[in-house]
């Protein structure tokens, strides 16, 4: 059982360590569902929609394209230029060759995207990234304190709110799916994929595994 749910998990099950400084907030009760949940740590103020522009008119389909061309890579490389083998090192390599240049880390680019205000939880528009927390024990101490612990690159949203995305994740670069509207059911009453796992729970740990209730918030990083 451990084996196949190690397959469908981020970044953390290759044992791959995540880049950057961590910063946690402490032990607190993770909800089961996103229903009535108020991250305090993304403030309303810096959650708005996303303003339309040009260039994230033409370069937002490319980067999905360019995400779902790299999957299966089991090496990141551009021309001469290689990015690190992890959920963030992906993000940064598809950007790259999409002409948007980005740089750091899952913690760095939530930052800038907080910065440039265009974090969200509504719906996404491809090219889009998707934060989650808590994916792992990344500090190795039994809580669920690991904040901005695995990144993916929005590809799709089906006309049910199901959204395809892409990541590097234990199995290497593959989909991941995700439905804010049923964020703790991992199918549909048809048998439809919702939402994938995204964390192995070790002895002991009862708490959320999904996608879903693991979101954190969607992120825009296409700037002029």
């Amino acid at each position: 059982m451990w084996v196949l749910l190690g397959l469908l998990v981020g970044c953390v099950h290759t044992g791959i360590p995540m880049p950057g400084h961590p910063r946690f907030i402490g032990e607190r009760e993770w909800p089961s569902s996103l229903s009535g949940f108020k991250d305090t740590s993304v403030p309303v103020s810096e959650i708005r929609p996303i303003e339309t522009k040009d260039k994230q008119e033409t370069k937002a389909p490319l980067i999905a394209k360019t995400a779902l061309q790299l999957k299966g890579r089991s090496a990141l490389q551009d021309g001469e230029q290689t990015f690190r083998y992890d959920c963030s090192g992906f993000v940064l390599a598809a950007f790259a060759m999409s002409d948007v240049p980005l740089s750091g880390n899952t913690r760095s680019l939530f930052e800038q995207a907080q910065e440039q205000r265009t974090l969200h939880t509504g719906t996404p528009t491809v090219g889009e990234l998707a934060f989650f927390d808590h994916t792992y024990d990344r500090n190795k101490n039994g809580k669920r304190d690991d904040e901005l612990s695995h990144i993916a690159i929005v590809v799709d949203v089906q006309s049910d709110g199901t959204i395809q995305m892409v990541h590097l994740g234990g199995s290497g670069i593959v989909d991941l799916w995700m439905n804010l509207d049923h964020p703790s059911e991992y199918r549909s009453p048809t048998g439809k994929l919702w939402n994938s796992y995204l964390r192995v729970n070790r002895k002991g740990d009862t708490g959320p595994n999904l996608t879903g209730d693991l979101f954190r918030a969607f992120g825009n990083l296409i700037t002029e």
